[in-house]
Order: C-alpha cells, then sequence, then structure tokens
C-alpha cells in the first residue's frame, strides 16, 4: 500500500471520525437559543461530514482543521437562516401526529426551507411539496418534495418502469418533530398520490451512509434496497457543497466538465449511494438476485 492510499479513509475510519464530529457539533451548538442562533447538532454534523472530505484525510483528522471548518459551517447556517427562524416549528415533542395535517406546501415555503435547514441546502424548481402542519400559520414539522423521474442511469440495470415513478428527492424533518414524523408523512403520502396520481405507481430515493444515514426509516417503511450509485464524489463551489444538478443550472455542464478555479472537488474514497424503491400500493418486490450497481447520475444523460 503506498502513502497516499493509506491516508484514504475505509467506512470504519469514517465512522470514528463521525463520532468525534457528533461530540464537537453537540459542543459548538450547545446553549444556542433560536431564532437568535438557529443552528442544531445534527445540522452542523452532516455539513461538517459533507464538507470534510475535501481536505486531505491526515488534514481532516487534525482538530484545528475540524474546529476551524466548524465554526465555519455554524456561522454560515445561522446566517442562512437567520431571517426565516421564527417560522420554524419548535417544542412539538409532546404533539400527536394523528392530529396532524397532510396537505400540499407551496415553493414559497418549500424553498427556504430547503435551501436553509435541509442538509443540501438546495431546492429543486418543478417538484411536489408536501408537509404535516398541527397549525395553518406554522411551517410543517416535516416536509418532503417529489421531483419528475429523470435518473437516467438506472436504465442501465433494466429498470423499465420509468414512466411511471417519481423520485423522493428530499426529506426534512425540524429537530424537535414528533416521534415517527417521517414515516408517517411517507404513509400519508402514498395514500395522496394513490388518489391524486393513481398513474404514478413507483418512489424511488436516495440514501447516502457517508453522512451517517443507514435507511433504517425507510425500510422500516417498507422500502427495499434496489441497488447502489457508484463512484460517489462531492463538489464544491467556493468552498461550500452543491449539488451537480446545481452546478449544471449554473454552467450548463456537468462538474467535470468545467474548469474553474472556485471548482474543487472531494478526495476521500466515498461509498455508493444506495437507491430504494417503494411501491405506492403495497409492498415493494425487488425482482433480483441481488441489487443492482449503477453508474453515478450526471445531468444531461440521455434518457
Amino acid at each position: 500500500m503506498t502513502l497516499v492510499e493509506s491516508l484514504v479513509p475505509d467506512a470504519k475510519a469514517v465512522a470514528a471520525l463521525h463520532t468525534r464530529l457528533r461530540t464537537i457539533a453537540d459542543r459548538l451548538t450547545d446553549g444556542l437559543r433560536w431564532p437568535d442562533s438557529p443552528v442544531d447538532s445534527l445540522s452542523l454534523f452532516l455539513q461538517l461530514s459533507l464538507h470534510l472530505p475535501r481536505f486531505d484525510w491526515e488534514l481532516a483528522l487534525r482538530d484545528e482543521t475540524i474546529f476551524a471548518e466548524a465554526i465555519r459551517l455554524r456561522d454560515r447556517l445561522a446566517s442562512a437562516r437567520r431571517e426565516t427562524a421564527e417560522f420554524a416549528p419548535q417544542g412539538g415533542s409532546s404533539l400527536q401526529l394523528t392530529r396532524s395535517v397532510f396537505e400540499p406546501v407551496s415553493e414559497d415555503v418549500a424553498q427556504p426551507i430547503l435551501e436553509n435547514y435541509h442538509y443540501l441546502m438546495s431546492f429543486r424548481p418543478g417538484s411536489l411539496h408536501f408537509g404535516l402542519t398541527f397549525s395553518p400559520r406554522q411551517w410543517p414539522w416535516a416536509l418532503v418534495s417529489l421531483s419528475p423521474f429523470d435518473l437516467s442511469n438506472l436504465s442501465q440495470g433494466g429498470v423499465s418502469w420509468q414512466e411511471s415513478a417519481l423520485v423522493l428527492s428530499r426529506v426534512y424533518v425540524f429537530p424537535e418533530a414528533p416521534k415517527n414524523s417521517i414515516s408517517f408523512a411517507l404513509a400519508k403520502l402514498r395514500r395522496w398520490l394513490a388518489i391524486n396520481r393513481p398513474e404514478t405507481t413507483t418512489l424511488i430515493t436516495y440514501c447516502n451512509p457517508n453522512l451517517g444515514f443507514t435507511g433504517a426509516s425507510y425500510e422500516a417503511d417498507n422500502w427495499r434496497l434496489l441497488g447502489y450509485e457508484h463512484c460517489t464524489r462531492y463538489v464544491y463551489l467556493h468552498g461550500n457543497y452543491v449539488t451537480d444538478r446545481r452546478i449544471a443550472e449554473l454552467f450548463g455542464k456537468t462538474p467535470e466538465l468545467l474548469s474553474r478555479d472556485e471548482l474543487t472537488f472531494s478526495v476521500w474514497r466515498l461509498q455508493p449511494l444506495r437507491l430504494y424503491i417503494r411501491n405506492v400500493r403495497g409492498r415493494t418486490e425487488v425482482r433480483h438476485a441481488g441489487p443492482c450497481h449503477f453508474e453515478r447520475w450526471m445531468p444531461g444523460l440521455p434518457r
């Protein structure tokens, strides 16, 4: 093994680093109060997990690197959220989900939530948004977004249901939301689709294990593992994570086709993204001997 290879982390090493990051995120958000300092520990942890892979592994392990990046990201989150923090719901642990209302959410509400509170900090135009609310004057406690199916890389695995599928592109739950809000919202979403969009038969979503996500919420809701999207890497614009889709919107090209000084990429070996599938009606049966393997999705691939 070369020196360079020895500095590329495996999954166990990243898990150990995540433990450190969670402790640091707890410490740096302890005592912060909304709406003046609207940063929660989980949000800061996820931002750190997204941004540290742009540093060499040896450098990323240093306390000075982690704390400098954590403070930068904490301040960035606080700045992004400050103007809307008064609308963010809080203190909902005693609320009963059976008394919530599941309803469509306008882009005017969904966009600031997804751009400032979701870990991707990215809004997808042309999507359908739904939320769990307890008050008509309050933002939803849980938000889910459905986007048109454009995952052309999945066709390489013999997928034949693209025309009747939608992508569960965003899920966000505010920190103090009632327990099981995600699975409750997903069940309501399927019921809404069955009544209002009967032509939609299949839902697809991603899970990123590099951020500590396990897919447990989906598996508890009877989603099934479809396969893995390989060659995972992150792209950063001016040092901040940005999606490939957003790069294509800004510059008209995929990140690899751009030569820009302000654009950089992750340098760690990242685990493949997991793809989960769910029938709108009934339980999904995946008809494969094992999980499929897909290339990384890129904007503009022919369908």
